[in-house]
């Protein structure tokens, strides 16, 4: 099974829980729906839990797609790509998980405060853009996965 079939898999998962905690969880209100979707939340538990799945799936999204980047790194390395023609190369392979995670977010949009989600959720796909099209090629892999995380972090402390 690809890679970017297993995330899509996961994706669904995620969307489903998504779905059913917005329909089943009396402690999910209005306003902690924008927290859970991007921010930190530590109580009630429940809401708590669904605010760790949504952040490990931006992790996870993030992580697959600069794997999938790995593939052509080199490539554009001795090209030296600039970072606009370098989005272009990754273009059809990072669109896929692109639009996963918007869509993912969209399951916890309200009415209440849809314009300001939707400037937060503009910021977190700049964000999300940076991240996977940053050229890291010279640092080791642990030092990637621990800046994703952290910018990931820094985002939703911030938010």
């Amino acid at each position: 099974m690809s890679r970017k079939r297993r995330f899509w898999i996961y994706a669904f998962i995620t969307a489903l829980i998504l779905f059913l905690a917005r329909i089943n969880l009396p402690e999910l209100t209005l306003n902690k729906m924008q927290v859970v979707n991007f921010g930190l939340i530590s109580k009630p538990l429940r809401v708590a839990l669904l605010n760790a799945n949504v952040i490990f799936f931006d992790y996870a999204s993030i992580i697959f797609a600069r794997s999938e980047a790995d593939s052509i790194e080199n490539f554009l390395l001795f090209r030296k790509v600039d970072f606009k023609k370098r989005w272009q190369a990754f273009d059809r392979k990072f669109l896929g998980y692109l639009i996963s995670v918007i869509l993912i977010h969209m399951f916890l949009y309200n009415s209440r405060n849809w314009i300001i989600s939707s400037e937060i959720l503009a910021g977190f796909i700049i964000m999300w853009i940076v991240l996977v099209g940053l050229p890291m090629y010279k640092l080791p892999n642990w030092i990637r996965y621990v800046l994703v995380a952290v910018a990931i972090g820094i985002f939703r402390v911030l938010m």
